[in-house]
């Protein structure tokens, strides 16, 4: 298993942390004092989104500074924040906003709290099963804003449901629509328009039909319970988004088979994520999107999320960041809670969010949290094909 590993000088990381800690010292300070991300009356901007800063690889034995900004107009925003750090150790990148990947039972089902509305703007994908360490039940893991509603969710109480998945042949009918009405991005008053109409003509999963107790469905099934999940915190540093559901039909269950990956088979210590190989190749099977491959952009990455008007400003300080391999997106609107695995069949992290552009093929960032930190504080392990779960 150390193949998967190349030895990488710590000095040299250790040297990137620190940078890195300065510069979102810097940027935070400068938050708090005058909000320079929010937008001035006359520029008509919505909201204000934070720069994402991350460590990058840039060689085998080297480090920067990446961050990560919403907009072009943004670069003259960071760039007195970031003047005392030399040019050469920043590399930044302008992606869109960040967006939390929740829209729409196996690794990438199609799930959601039962709530209508919630159900309507945050389906996302079954992660991947555990159990509660020291209870023989089984449970689903996904995020807090797809299971349990961005925490208005009741443990021991709310449903979670199972949705039906649309064809290949919907999302390519989707993917196309947002290519061609770019103006659909900026003009409000079609964004209302839209809004008004159910949400199964504007946004379509990428999965084959879903099937059911053996029958093909059209629509939501009753599949589990909510059992707990971590409060996310406004204008507060948040560890997790994370929840998880007990299975009400055992029989419904099937630890599949990950397609170039085979079964899973652990999970990485975060602690060594920096000794992970930049060649390394990771996967994910999402409701929207299906199963696609990546590598990682970014670790140790400080990410501010907004989810709703009542919570603004959810801060991930340890996040890693991927983007897609060829003319794929590795991540949509859709597929948080997914599991991001390693072509080695251990699990890395759980999909939170994610942006449209950037990255070096241009369709966008994804965001995930490090499995190991989602199972330490949910106090839950990996459930396996193969025995006991292994860490490295």
């Amino acid at each position: 298993m150390l193949s998967m590993y190349k030895s990488h000088e710590n000095n040299a990381f250790k040297e990137a942390v620190k940078l890195r800690n300065e510069a979102s010292s810097i940027l935070w300070d400068s938050l708090e004092r005058a909000y320079p991300f929010s937008a001035p009356a006359d520029e008509n901007r919505d909201s204000f989104h934070v720069p994402v800063l991350g460590i990058r690889q840039s060689s085998e034995q080297d480090y920067q500074i990446a961050v990560h900004i919403a907009e072009e107009r943004d670069r003259k925003i960071i760039a007195p924040i970031f003047s005392k750090i030399p040019e050469e150790r920043i590399d930044i990148q302008v992606t869109g906003p960040v967006l939390p990947y929740g829209c729409q039972v196996c690794f990438g089902a199609a799930i959601s709290h039962c709530d209508p509305i919630a159900a309507q703007q945050f389906v996302g994908t079954l992660g991947c099963f555990v159990k509660k360490r020291g209870h023989s039940d089984l449970f689903i893991l996904s995020n807090n804003h797809v299971l349990a509603n961005l925490n208005k969710g009741q443990r021991g109480k709310d449903a979670v449901f199972l949705h039906e998945l649309a064809t290949q042949e919907e999302y390519q009918a989707d993917r196309e629509f947002r290519q061609t009405n770019s103006l659909f991005q900026t003009n409000k008053f079609l964004q209302k328009l839209l809004s008004l109409l159910p949400p199964r003509f504007l946004t379509f999963p990428a999965s084959d039909q879903a099937t059911f107790k053996g029958e093909t469905k059209n629509t939501i099934n009753d599949i589990g319970i909510l059992i707990d999940f971590i409060d996310l915190k406004a204008n507060s540093t948040n560890l997790v988004d994370a929840a998880i559901a007990k299975i009400n039909d055992l029989s419904l269950v099937k630890l599949n088979e990950i397609q170039g990956v085979g079964q899973l088979k652990g999970h990485h210590n975060k602690d060594h994520i920096n000794k992970v190989s930049k060649d390394l190749q990771f996967t994910k099977i999402g409701r929207r999107t299906g199963q696609t491959w990546g590598k990682i952009v970014l670790m140790n990455a400080d990410l501010s999320l907004n989810y709703d008007e009542n919570l603004l400003g959810c801060r991930f300080p340890d996040i890693i960041a991927f983007e897609g391999i060829g003319n794929k997106p590795f991540s949509l609107k859709g597929d948080s809670g997914s599991l991001i695995i390693d072509e080695n069949g251990y699990a890395l992290a759980l999909l939170i969010a994610g942006t449209l552009k950037g990255g070096k093929n241009g369709l966008g960032i994804t965001y995930g949290i490090p499995i190991s930190t989602v199972l330490s504080e949910m106090d839950v392990d990996l459930v396996l094909d193969n025995g006991m779960p292994q860490i490295f």
